[in-house]
């Protein structure tokens, strides 16, 4: 799974990122090292027209750049 450095601890996803709610986002739970479960949030960049035809997820956001990481 995907690490990312937030706050100086190294957080790695549990599951794989799925479409959000609001159909604006993806998301993923995360934990680090202590067991703290987080939220990491990508922002879609493609348009509505091109996200509804995109077959390949790898495009759909910028994913070594979430747009916010949470501690829930």
């Amino acid at each position: 799974m995907n690490t990312y450095n937030y706050n100086g601890k190294i957080i790695t996803l549990t599951q794989e990122p799925y479409i959000a709610n609001d159909n604006a986002h993806y998301e993923a739970s995360a934990v680090d090292a202590d067991d703290d479960i987080y939220m990491v949030r990508w922002d879609i960049i493609l348009d509505a027209e091109d996200a509804a035809d995109c077959t390949d997820e790898s495009n759909m956001c910028a994913w070594d750049n979430p747009s916010a990481i949470t501690k829930l």
